[in-house]
């Protein structure tokens, strides 16, 4: 299993076949989940863009293999921290995203403890354990000497009949140096000041809220990605210790204390570092804040009748009038040759009035442009896919409501681009319908 990998890009120095996600360590090219997994990460590249939960200092070298794949890419992460910082302060509190009601009795606990002193022990919300691999860790642990604070949720053991009990013997036989829950909030534990080191299954989201709040780790993956993560977490980030693929008492005694003791200065050191770059992402002009903004945009601009996909396209063989009541909206898009800031109906009467007086003078030959049109026409002509179970929004408009309404339907609508699109498919029988 520590044979390496050197066939993927970005990764050639680190990655091992033991980093791989369980679905993965199959000599089975046709196993129906390994397909699934090849399938839909080749699809990924068919998409208009891709948003992720990272950040450019995070992860920058695999990034650039994505975007060579994907050019347009959103990195707008840690999201749990950006999310705090788009809120004001006279805004609603943010409600938690726990799958659990969360135990904030820990946090009293915690601020009865030193600094760095406690050991957070958390494996997620899925991750299930034996009752032999939980004792592991308990003996692990208390070995260590260090106070635990451990997240055991009703549903972590993969019970048999008489285990149960387990639960309530932890709790006796750790009164005095640990604290168990059945879940914390664990974004206001990893704040604390009292909490040293992480205990975790490597999940994405509880990575990146230890990355932010400075916390080394001690990664015991449990599936997915959280193999590939925790290699990150112990080999490329060196911002903990990577224990996969093993449940040994030994093993977890010695993981705590070299987190917590041999390296305590040196895994600090590094967590840190990457935690000032994690909040200057999501800060003011940070690379995820940014990110955020032009992804707002960039879906707006999806919904704006002003703009296509590639503005400097947009009539770019024309002379542009942009006529609006609002000055703001402008040139918002595309700069116009000239602006006209009125109502539309006097604006139009105007330009009836120049065009009448000039017309003697006035030769209009539209031959070229309307052969063009006819083209496109041909190559492109308007259709609509139809289904037999189902109907389709373009059918509904152009076939059932004409039908409905023997062709006499009035139409009113807004003027924003999904109903102008949705305009195509009316049948118009007289004006002003």
């Amino acid at each position: 299993m520590d044979c390496p990998i050197t066939c993927v890009p970005g990764m050639e120095n680190f990655l091992r076949r033991a980093d791989l996600p369980g679905s993965c360590r199959t000599n089975n090219l046709g196993d129906r989940t390994l397909q699934f997994l090849v399938t839909e990460t080749i699809n990924t590249t068919r998409a208009s863009a891709l948003i992720l939960n990272t950040f450019e200092d995070l992860e920058g070298p695999i990034l650039c293999q994505i975007r060579s794949h994907c050019p347009r890419l959103y990195t707008i992460g840690p999201l749990h921290a950006l999310l705090k910082t788009q809120i004001s302060d006279s805004s609603p509190s943010v409600s938690s995203n726990s799958l659990w009601e969360e135990n904030k009795s820990c946090i009293r606990w915690l601020d009865s403890k030193p600094l760095r002193s406690v050991v957070y022990v958390s494996f997620g919300s899925l991750a299930t354990m034996t009752r032999d691999e939980v004792l592991e860790f308990w003996h692990g642990l208390v070995n260590s000497g260090k106070p635990f604070l451990w997240v055991i949720r009703p549903d972590l053991l993969a019970r048999k009949e008489g285990e149960d009990q387990i639960l309530t013997e932890l709790v006796e036989g750790t009164r005095e140096r640990a604290y168990i829950v059945e879940w914390a909030p664990q974004e206001e534990v990893l704040a604390h000041p009292a909490v040293g080191g992480f205990l975790t299954h490597s999940g994405w989201n509880s990575t990146l809220e230890s990355i932010y709040a400075g916390v080394p780790m001690i990664c015991w993956p449990y599936f997915a990605d959280q193999q590939i993560n925790s290699r990150f977490v112990s080999e490329v980030w060196k911002l903990g210790l990577d224990m996969k693929d093993t449940c040994d008492r030994l093993k977890v005694e010695l993981m705590v204390k070299e987190v917590m003791e041999r390296k305590r200065d040196e895994m600090i050191k590094s967590a840190e570092n990457m935690a000032k770059l994690a909040r200057m992402s999501v800060g003011e002009g940070g690379s995820s804040s940014c990110n955020l903004d032009k992804l707002i945009q960039d879906i707006r601009s999806m919904f704006d009748d002003r703009v296509t996909g590639m503005v400097e396209a947009l009539a770019s063989r024309a002379k542009i009038v942009h006529n609006d009541i609002d000055p703001a909206e402008i040139g918002k898009n595309k700069q116009p040759h000239l602006s006209i800031c009125t109502d539309v109906k006097l604006a139009l009467e105007a330009i009836d009035r120049l065009i009448e007086d000039k017309q003697p003078k006035l030769k209009f030959d539209f031959s070229a442009r309307w052969k063009e049109l006819h083209e496109q026409k041909l190559i492109f002509p308007l259709s609509f896919k139809t289904f037999v179970e189902a109907i389709s929004p373009q059918h509904a408009i152009n076939q059932v409501l004409d039908e409905l309404t023997d062709g006499n339907a009035i139409i009113s609508t807004g003027i924003e681009q999904n109903q102008m699109w949705a305009a195509q498919w009316y049948k118009y029988k007289r004006q002003r319908q």
